[in-house]
């Protein structure tokens, strides 16, 4: 099975509760047979693709907005 996980961050750009929480349940999806991919923000303005640990990383640029 293929799961999403959308996430505002992910190591080891961030590290908080919901990024580690991400990581640590991925992790064991992918040992179960599991392709996983996570979703989230790049640090940079610029698209990022990875492979973690077995698990698919794409990294969006963050958008330029004034308020």
């Amino acid at each position: 099975m293929l799961i999403l996980f959308v996430t505002v961050g992910y190591p080891p750009a961030q590290t908080g509760g919901a990024e580690a929480q991400a990581r640590l349940q991925s992790l064991e999806l992918v040992k179960r047979g599991h392709q996983v991919l996570i979703l989230t923000k790049s640090e940079s303005f610029t698209l990022k693709r990875e492979f973690l640990e077995g698990i698919k990383v794409i990294r969006l640029p963050q958008l330029k907005i004034k308020i």
